[in-house]
Order: structure tokens, then sequence, then C-alpha cells
């Protein structure tokens, strides 16, 4: 169950939708997956991403941002008591994101709060990058047996 997460960091690693398989070079190579590393085909549903990237601890990384933000919330909705399903974030580039992507992890912040990637995987952080460069961060819901264990709810 996920409240093990309050007391250690998942290892964290990124796993590339098909839109943004090229970029795969811009991210830390032992710890990056495409969907062909992971055996998903092509034409894979968005929800097996999801679920894919659920079960390796992986940030979902998309050019598509609302279908899998949509995805995300719904897989969260089938959690159940013995079984948390909160993921481990998501990151939204645009078109042209390969300019984007030097220094990225030095923009992350949530309020005043600096981030780093191991944060976003770790918090279930939706980031959202604009084609200025600019950076957004937000949080995607609880689980909510998540929040009871923590004593928040």
């Amino acid at each position: 169950m996920r409240e093990e997460r309050k007391y250690r960091r998942v290892e964290h690693g990124f796993l590339l939708d098909r839109d943004v398989a090229k970029a795969k070079s811009l991210f830390p190579a032992k710890r990056t997956k495409t969907m062909e590393d992971v055996g998903l085909p092509e034409n894979s549903p968005d929800a097996e991403l999801v679920l894919e990237a659920w079960r390796r601890n992986l940030i979902l990384v998309t050019g598509n941002g609302n279908d899998f933000k949509r995805e995300m919330e719904g897989f969260l909705r089938t959690t159940k008591k013995s079984e948390c399903h909160e993921g481990y974030g998501l990151l939204v580039l645009p078109n042209g994101y390969e300019r984007l992507m030097r220094g990225i992890e030095l923009k992350l912040r949530l309020g005043k709060e600096k981030l780093t990637w191991a944060d976003v995987c770790d918090r279930n952080l939706h980031v959202q990058v604009s084609r200025s460069g600019s950076v957004s961060v937000r949080e995607f819901p609880r689980c909510a047996y998540c929040i009871k264990l923590d004593g928040k709810g």
C-alpha cells in the first residue's frame, strides 16, 4: 500500500508515450523507457500506459496532457482499500519540446517550494511545460485511503 512511500522515496524514472518517444535521449538513459521497451504495442490505449507507468513507478511523459490527466484521475478512482492507485506523476511536453528540456528540473516549483523529478514521482504531480518554456506544477488528487492513513482525513 502507498503508506510506505511516506517514509522512503520510490526510485523514479520515466515512461515515454509514443508521441514523445524521440525525447528519450533528453532523459536519464538508465531510468527512461519507451512503450517498446516495456512491451506495449504502438496502438495501446492510454489506460494501458497509465497502468504500466503505475506498475513500474514511472513518471508518464506525453504530449497529450488532457487525455492522460483524465486517465490518471480515472485510474485513481479504481483504488481499493488494499491497493492504492495514486500515480507517480505526469509530464506534459508541447511541440518543440527538445529546446525546452534543458534545465527544466530547475523550473519545477509548487508554490515557493523547489522540486526535483523524485518529488514529482513521489508526490504524483502533474507538470505542464508550455511552448514558451514556463512550467506549471499541480497536485493530482490523493487516494482517500492514503489520506486517512496519513491522518489528514
